[in-house]
């Protein structure tokens, strides 16, 4: 998906957010922000906000010498999420359809974003992200997929969200399935450390996808990513991130997310805060 104008602004803030959080002093601070306008000044070039998000969130972690400036606050995301997770659990419990409610689960579990919502109340709006309805569902095309798959890839999105994801994983049947995590910290995405602290691990292959952008870059991936990507049956892609580095990848995948910008909810003419569950 093509860098639009008004992805510029969300881009330099959530450097920025980045920056400050490194804890590094001012003169190296301003360093890197002249580095990222340069980088920014030039993002026509770039394929996608995840392809030009990865060279300006690399430079953040090299100048400033801090590997994970998000580290803080994805700790705060995953044991919000820990605490929640069993009422999450237990509410889905008494739903009749365990795919729909799962899916529902880990795409709802998309509002703990700290990167998008610096500061949102996840406890609070949890109960109501379950009943928001969706704005594009294609459940049952996704359903219709699973009962012959053998192999499901699913792209994970942020720290948090993860652990319910499992519940996403319990439903999706007797398959064998591959979950995907950034290969670095990058913003506020899962690796594979957070993904088996959420208990994934029981359910799936935790791999890396290679990529270091917050979106899977093909170009970057890794073999076993690329391996995975093309012979899996299903492909399920979790966050706006990972839809604008693959809306013109060469496969079927089904594309889920929270729209929390304007660029995607005029893409896919979804209203703000909606749901998305597209085949692609």
């Amino acid at each position: 998906m093509r860098i639009q104008a008004e992805c510029l602004h969300c881009l330099l803030r959530q450097v920025t957010d980045a920056v400050v959080m490194t804890g590094a002093d001012d003169k190296t601070k301003h360093d890197i922000m002249k580095k990222e306008l340069e980088i920014l000044s030039d993002y026509e070039s770039y394929a996608s906000p995840p392809h030009i998000a990865g060279p300006m969130h690399n430079c953040v972690r090299a100048m400033s010498g801090c590997r994970d400036p998000y580290y803080n606050i994805k700790e705060e995301d995953m044991a919000t999420a820990k605490a929640n997770f069993p009422l999450v659990e237990e509410y889905i419990a008494t739903k009749d359809d365990p795919l729909y409610w799962g899916i529902k689960a880990a795409c709802a579990g998309n509002t703990l974003d700290s990167a998008a919502n610096p500061g949102g109340s996840f406890k609070e709006s949890m109960a109501a992200e379950l009943d928001t309805p969706y704005g594009i569902c294609d459940i049952e095309l996704l359903r219709e997929k699973l009962k012959t798959a053998k192999r499901v890839l699913i792209l994970a999105d942020n720290s948090g969200e993860t652990y319910f994801d499992v519940l996403m994983l319990r439903a999706l049947g007797d398959v064998e399935i591959i979950y995907a995590v950034r290969d670095c910290p990058s913003i506020n995405d899962a690796t594979v450390e957070i993904a088996e602290r959420s208990g994934i691990a029981e359910y799936a292959r935790i791999i890396s996808s290679g990529s270091t952008a917050p979106g899977t870059i093909l170009s970057e991936a890794s073999n076993e990513f690329k391996a995975a990507f093309e012979t899996a049956d299903v492909v399920i892609s979790k966050g706006q991130g990972n839809y604008e580095a693959l809306d013109d990848a060469n496969r079927e995948i089904f594309y889920l997310f929270k729209v929390k910008c304007p660029v995607i909810s005029s893409h896919f003419k979804v209203e703000m805060g909606k749901y998305v569950l597209k085949m692609k």
